[in-house]
């Protein structure tokens, strides 16, 4: 295995040429556990380990996206070390699972006030915090305080774009109740839950607790532009904070998820 090792570090430092530095810590989390279920199985890098793993994720309480991203995730390294090595790819045969309604998750504003008031402390931080910023978990992992600026945050997002966030009062009282360190230093609340999972482990907690329908870090996201739009904040606008390529993926995604606030807007057209 130590060979596999070696092939899992080269490949990481070629992804780092085109993916975040939370990316590139997800791939790692996600790979080096996999290895370690092997390792513990006393099996070797194949198909069925492979599905062992995942199966096994999948069984310890995975979603069904989650077993789809860790298999995209190997698949990737697997592709890889074929182009490389002319080692034969053993993820390629494994199927994808069907993800079923793949509507997006938007917590309600009751659900939103709901989970804040049920947890207390640094989980209330948490939340707060995502709820006002409207951040990916992975963005919100690898923020540093050199990254924070009292008016605003800036964001290392996806494909390595930076973006400035900017920061409410409610914000700015979540942050003054942690020491600040130094600018290479990870805000504490982000790293409370470490690894690819990271808040929305929180999320899922919550919603095991309360009987609340299944909901991650990225609903609360959802939530977070929802409101902005309902609140009148242009699309384009929106569209800049939230990182989106294009202002059209925002449209998409958000535009019918307030069909309500559309209600009406005919009526100037009556005779």
């Amino acid at each position: 295995m130590e060979e596999v090792k070696k092939q899992i570090e080269k490949w990481l430092s070629f992804c780092d040429r085109s993916y975040s530095a939370a990316t590139i810590k997800t791939y790692r989390c996600v790979i080096y556990q996999m290895l370690r279920c092997i390792e513990k199985n006393g099996q070797q890098l194949s198909s069925s380990s492979i599905e062992d793993f995942l199966d096994s994720k999948y069984k310890a309480g995975g979603s069904r996206k989650q077993f789809n991203t860790y298999r995209m995730i190997l698949r990737s390294f697997c592709n890889w070390r074929q182009r490389k090595y002319e080692i034969p790819s053993p993820a390629n045969n494994i199927p994808k699972i069907r993800e079923g309604n793949t509507s997006p998750r938007v917590l309600t504003e009751e659900e939103y006030k709901f989970i804040v008031d049920f947890v207390s402390g640094t989980d209330r931080d948490i939340l707060l915090f995502l709820g006002n910023t409207g951040l990916r978990k992975s963005e919100f992992a690898s923020l540093k305080w050199g990254d924070v600026n009292p008016q605003f945050i800036r964001v290392l997002g996806k494909g390595r774009k930076t973006r400035v966030v900017p920061l409410n009062n409610t914000c700015r009282e979540v942050l003054q109740k942690y020491k600040r360190l130094a600018n290479d230093e990870p805000l504490q609340i982000s790293q409370r839950y470490p690894g690819p999972e990271n808040c929305s482990w929180l999320c899922r907690r919550i919603s095991r607790k309360t009987g609340m329908p299944k909901f991650g870090s990225h609903a609360i996201r959802h939530r977070f532009a929802t409101q902005l739009i309902r609140k009148g904040i242009s699309i384009y606008k929106v569209s800049k904070i939230l990182g989106h390529a294009s202002i059209k993926i925002t449209s998409d995604i958000y535009v019918h998820l307030v069909p309500q606030d559309l209600f009406g807007t005919t009526d100037c057209l009556q005779d």
